[in-house]
């Protein structure tokens, strides 16, 4: 029941259609992913697009923070 921060970045070099990570558990629980300005982003196309999730544990429950920069 620690409370803890994590960070993960995730690179994705898209091809002809972009995909992004939009769903995410922890310990077979799905979690809610908060999107930096409140709506989850649209990948880029023939781009490459880095993903980054702060994942905070605040005594056993997660709150987890995302934000996507392009990089095209």
């Amino acid at each position: 029941t620690a409370e803890y921060g994590t960070t993960l970045s995730v690179i994705v070099n898209q091809g002809a259609t972009a995909y992004l990570p939009t769903a995410m558990q922890i310990g077979g629980v799905a979690q809610t992913i908060n999107w930096q300005g409140g709506t989850s982003p649209t990948g880029t196309d023939n781009g490459i697009d880095v993903v980054s999730f702060t994942v905070l544990n605040d005594g056993g429950t997660y709150v987890v923070l995302a934000q996507m920069v392009d990089f095209t």
